[in-house]
Parts: C-alpha cells; structure tokens; sequence
C-alpha cells in the first residue's frame, strides 16, 4: 500500500483534494462566486419572465413560458456549476468556461445593439473575469492540467 511519500511532488490531484475544496486557490473562490451569481441571476430572469408569461399578456404564452423556463434550468444548472468549483470538483470547469464563451457575444449584443446595459455590461464582465479566473496558473494547478 503506498505512502504519501511515495506520491510525486508536482502531483496537485493529492494536495488539493477534490471534492472537499480544501486549498482552494483565491481566483476559483472568487470565479465560482461568479458563476453562482450568473445563475443566481438568470434564476430570477427565469422567475420573473415566468411570472409576466402568466400574469401579463404576452404575445405568444408557449413560448413566454418555454423561455423562462428555459432560462431558469440553465440558472439552475450555473448554480450547481458555481457549487462544483468551489467544491474543487474537476467536472464543473469545462462545462462554466463553454457557458462565460457563449455568453461574450450575447453580453455585447444586449450592451451595445440592443441598448440594455444594465445587463449586457455586467454580464460580459463577470463572463470575462470567468474566463481569465479559470484559466489562470492558480486554477489549472489546482487542477493539475496545463489548460
């Protein structure tokens, strides 16, 4: 049965034990606080665009309805994301890095040609920060992957 000295130095994987979000590095802390905030606001996007799909008078119910739910689940989804990364968990990584790279162009979209900068600007931001937070040295170490 082998040791903790028989293990490499250079191995992360024993020194930030998965899981348990032990040593987790200040820049996964602050990212998947991000990512938790993001679903956390898309959550209450979802919520609220339910609410005015039941109560107003949307143009189409269906599709009201089938948006914010949508909206919601993928809000859900972030949070449980943000949960993952601050546990250290390795399987929530990709999946935040794919949503912050398709939330770019949509975030600039809604900033700047749609005229909504109240959304659009804080999105790109947080997605940005995302981005740079998760492929930073501190993160892939804790990792241990080179990307």
């Amino acid at each position: 049965m082998p040791d903790d000295h028989d293990h490499d130095e250079h191995d992360t994987r024993r020194r930030y034990a998965f899981g348990r979000g032990e040593h987790r590095p200040l820049k996964l802390t602050i990212a998947a606080a991000l990512v938790a905030l993001q679903g956390l606001g898309a959550l209450v996007w979802g919520v609220f665009w339910m609410i005015q799909g039941i109560v107003g008078t949307p143009t189409d119910e269906q599709v009201s309805v089938m948006g914010a739910l949508f909206i919601g689940v993928l809000g859900a989804l972030l949070i449980r994301f943000g949960v993952g990364l601050w546990k250290v968990d390795a399987w929530p990584r990709v999946p935040s890095i794919v949503f912050s790279l398709i939330c770019v162009p949509i975030s600039y979209q809604l900033a700047f040609k749609a005229q909504l900068e109240w959304v659009g600007v804080p999105l790109l931001a947080c997605s940005i920060a995302v981005l740079v937070l998760l492929f930073s040295e501190d993160v892939r170490e804790a990792y241990g992957r080179d990307v």
